[in-house]
């Protein structure tokens, strides 16, 4: 017995080697380039991620989503996805290494291996044949998406460990395999909310299709002792998502970011039969299709197709559940619109958290994970069957032949070969002098870095701010936070009263202008680069003498330090508007806004009194009351039409002003017959401008 399980270990870990050396080769040259392969945008944002969740963790753990970007909001680390589920994994690699970028490449590399260990097991589980085992870990673990998304949508590995223990469970009703179910559904969601659909949507169907087709399985889920360790188990998953689901719901709210329909009609796939087959490899599709059409064994006729079968038709429906909704809310042709409206349009009305996939073509990892399963029961069916050639004999030669070059043809239709690499990041003592400079300050004020240009500039910000976190206004992610934006672009014009007074207002403390990157904006040709860096800088320098409450700090080659002091204080030349929750769009002059059925702004006024408030504003469909509240005092209601200019005296303080627009109730877009849209909007007036003077 105890030789038995030494071999088992030895087994589980010569396969668990294999895929650590096949993700080495087929991600080559990745694993020879981990501390200097990073992308900018996502790639350093899902570095930063993982940085400041370690962090976090490691110093201040009750306040990890009020991350250091986007200053002065909170909860800005629920603006993306959190990945705290890895904290295990980066805490203990930062203790070894103070590279952020070492740290997320050898992660992100583990997940493959990690993939393709854990779906090894799956199907080992049921096929008994190492070949076939193999040949699912490599399809899952290597398939196309994961070579194109972000690092986020990786995160799966734990999906197969799940389904494992969920199946055991089931089958054995050992509460021992219960916990370790729950444990690896609780550790996906704290993967990514993307990983966490993706795993409720799998285990919720595995449960549905054996209860449907096990007799065994229903009358011990139907079990009373059963039920009492299932509820438990619901329970305890609960109160450990709460925590984590709670920032984001407020984000939601403070900074708008609740998703429509529109995102996934924009993203679904077309009706194209051969873009999937050529996406998904013919190789594992032909396999799966053995699988799903052929049972591992021939033996054992007492039992029908179904109930041999009844594991490859669940997996079946998870891959026809992943292309459903990969296809959307409405059938598209040729990348064309139809008016069918498809079965994702009716259960994103009954299931919202459908919603938290941006992109709907992502739901293609089901259809992956459910081909990879399937390949590696068609891989056991064949083996099963050419094993009998060779029933008279015991070396196996043939099932090893076939075995073995099944798994070359899926490792060929794996190949990505060389995958690319970006360039060197700068780490320790090689980052630039002004972030030397701001580790040796004794404060941790905030910072705002110019220009902030979303893509070009504010990633590299949140890089350098790993080492500092200090707090940044500067941020990025997949949504915005309009409080931050809005000084930013305030910046373009730095220094300025408007720009000063509202660097004092938020408590910035240090203005890092960077004088090589305001030339990459303004397009200089590079042999005029150092003379318009040179103009800038003296530019810069001289209208900062006109402001008391500005100081040169430090200048650092091509970048100069400000420090803004609290005094004298400064005010705005007029009043500065900036959106906050109910709306879609900027407020902004030259903008249009479309408010839901609340929406609020804030209003930083130069000094106490009236000011005249003009709105040009339309009804979306047919005339609505608009009421105004400043401060909470309500200024009235008006009624507003098409094209409609409202005005009226309002009276605000020095300083910061909250306006309140509600309306009598906002409308669906598809509700209204005219539009005929698919979008679920729901909309009360259309703003085209808000102006306000003195």
């Amino acid at each position: 017995m105890e030789n038995t399980h030494k071999n088992q270990i030895k087994a589980y870990l010569g396969v668990f080697l294999l895929f650590t050396l096949l993700t080495i080769v087929l991600t080559y040259p990745a694993a020879f380039h981990l501390s200097t392969n990073l992308e900018g945008g996502d790639d350093v944002f899902n570095c930063w991620v993982l940085a400041w969740g370690t962090h976090a963790i490691m110093t201040d753990p009750l306040n990890v989503f009020h991350a250091n970007i986007f200053y002065p909001a909170a909860n800005s680390f629920a603006m993306s996805e959190h990945m705290l589920g890895l904290v295990p994994f980066t805490v203990p690699l930062s203790l070894l290494s103070a590279d952020p970028v070492f740290i997320y490449n050898f992660i992100e590399l583990l997940t493959f291996v990690l993939c393709g260990f854990g779906t090894y097991l799956f199907t080992y589980r049921f096929t008994k044949n190492r070949y076939a085992s193999i040949v699912a870990g490599i399809l899952f673990a290597f398939c196309t998406i994961r070579f194109g998304i972000q690092f986020h949508l990786l995160t799966v590995q734990w999906i197969p460990f799940m389904l494992l223990f969920l199946d055991r469970y089931l089958c054995e009703q050992k509460t021992r395999d219960l916990a370790l179910a729950t444990l690896f559904f609780i550790w996906s969601v704290f993967m990514s909310w993307h990983t966490a659909v993706f795993a409720a949507i799998i285990g919720a169907l595995y449960v549905i299709g054996l209860f449907i087709l096990d007799s065994n399985v229903r009358k011990a889920l139907l079990a009373p002792r059963n039920l009492c360790f299932i509820l438990l188990a619901l329970l305890i998953t609960i109160i450990c998502i709460v925590p984590i689901a709670l920032p984001y719901l407020e984000a939601s709210e403070q900074y708008n970011a609740n998703r429509t329909i529109d995102m996934p009609l924009e993203s679904a796939w077309s009706l194209d039969p051969i873009k999937f087959v050529t996406y998904l490899g013919p190789i594992g599709l032909i396999l799966a299709l053995v699988g799903l059409c052929m049972p591992i064994s021939a033996k054992g006729e007492k039992n029908s197709w179904i109930q041999k079968q009844k594991r490859t038709l669940i997996f079946a429906c998870i891959g026809i559940v992943g292309v459903i909704l990969m296809l959307g809310p409405v059938l598209k042709i040729a990348g064309s619109a139809t008016d069918i409206l498809l079965p994702y349009f009716y259960a994103y009305k009954l299931f919202p958290t459908l919603g938290l996939i941006r992109a709907v073509d992502r739901y293609v990892i089901l259809v992956h994970f459910a081909v990879a399963i399937l390949a590696g029961f068609g891989t056991a069916a064949i083996l099963s069957r050419i094993s009998t050639i060779d029933k008279f004999k015991n070396d196996n030669i043939y099932p090893m032949i076939v075995g073995l070059g099944l798994i070359l043809l899926v490792i060929a239709g794996s190949w990505h070969v060389p995958v690319h690499i970006s360039h060197e990041m700068p780490v320790g003592k090689d980052l630039p002098d002004v972030y030397l400079w701001l580790l040796n300050q004794s404060n941790n004020d905030p910072i705002i870095e110019i220009p902030s240009r979303w893509l070009e500039d504010n990633p590299l910000y949140l890089y350098y701010s790993m080492y500092h976190w200090h707090p940044l206004v500067n941020g990025y992610s997949g949504r915005d936070i309009e409080a931050s934006s809005k000084i930013m672009r305030l910046m373009g014009e730095f220094p300025s009263n408007k720009s000063i007074s509202v660097l004092q207002d938020r408590g910035v403390r240090y203005v890092f202008l960077h004088g090589d990157r305001t030339a990459d904006l303004l397009n200089v040709p590079t042999e005029n680069k150092e003379k318009a860096i040179q103009v800038i800088k003296e530019q810069v320098s001289n209208n900062v003498l006109e402001y008391e409450a500005v100081k040169l700090v430090g200048i650092f080659g091509s970048t100069l330090v400000y420090e803004i002091l609290p005094e004298p204080r400064l005010w705005p030349d007029d009043v500065i508007i900036t959106a906050k929750a109910g709306w879609y769009g900027l407020i902004e002059s030259g903008y249009t806004a479309y408010m839901k059925d609340v929406g609020y702004i804030n209003a930083y006024a130069p000094k106490d009194g009236r000011y005249n408030l003009t709105l040009v504003v339309d009804s979306v469909y047919g005339d609505k009351e608009l009421t105004l509240y400043v401060n909470e005092e309500n200024f009235g209601s008006f009624s507003v039409s098409q094209d409609s200019t409202v005005t009226g005296p309002i009276v605000l303080h020095q300083g910061n002003n909250d306006i309140t627009f509600e309306s009598d109730g906002c409308i669906p877009l598809w509700d209204i017959p005219e539009l005929a849209l698919i979008s679920d909007r729901c909309m009360s007036f259309i703003f085209l401008d808000i102006l306000l003077d003195k």
